[in-house]
């Protein structure tokens, strides 16, 4: 393989794992937090570090979206509580002033 043979491959391998690394990125961008498989061949070398923090982040967004939801889910059973004991106070009050 001469040389314009392999600086063709490599502007190849390049822009698949730029269209990839792109494609990975906007589907974080869009919310999408499911992962998909990867084609190791092209996430070879150090370019395996550009996956993994992909994957990394995808992995905390997601996380971080779930204990979004579960702390949502606390305050809405808080306020809930704090609902009914408002309610229960305004009761006894009204109670009270009645049998006074």
């Amino acid at each position: 393989m001469g040389c314009a043979e392999n600086f063709s491959a490599l502007a190849e391998h390049q822009k698949k794992l730029i269209e990839d690394v792109v494609k990975r990125l906007k589907r974080l961008a869009d919310g999408d937090f499911t992962e998909t498989p990867v084609d190791e061949g092209i996430y070879t070398g150090y370019y395996s570090y550009i996956i993994d923090a992909v994957s990394q982040t995808n992995r905390n967004m997601s996380n971080v979206l779930i204990e979004i939801d579960q702390n949502a889910e606390q305050v809405a059973s808080g306020a809930g509580q704090v609902a009914d004991a408002a309610q229960g106070l305004s009761q006894g009050a009204t109670e009270h002033a009645s049998s006074v």
